[in-house]
């Protein structure tokens, strides 16, 4: 998901407590300390995950790059794909099932 203050509800409210609800740890990249190569670690979670859900609002090119990994280890089947409910998702991801939110409506 971005990297920005805006997206922390959606983080914090639905996909952790969701996450946290089936006893599993959910972790999000910017909140990792990282001592050695970010790209690595990074990589090395998504590698080992039991479950990623990819946050596609703003189209952010890291998150596109981060699912394309996800998808190339052959862990499409555990990605989970969300996004607010404006964005255009690119015509290349909306072959898969991509959830839509509304952001504006989902903690007011």
């Amino acid at each position: 998901m971005p990297f920005d203050k805006k997206y922390d509800d959606v983080f914090e409210f639905a996909i952790k407590d969701a996450v946290q609800e089936k006893e599993s740890e959910c972790i999000r990249m910017d909140k990792v300390l990282v001592s050695v190569n970010l790209i690595t670690t990074m990589m090395d979670h998504i590698y080992n995950a039991d479950i990623i859900v990819a946050d596609l609002s703003g189209l952010r090119a890291n998150v596109f790059y981060e699912l394309g990994i996800a998808h190339s280890i052959n862990t499409s089947n555990k990605t989970i794909m969300i996004a607010n409910e404006d964005e255009e998702i690119p015509f290349d991801i909306r072959l898969y099932n991509v959830i839509k939110y509304n952001h504006i409506h989902m903690f007011s």
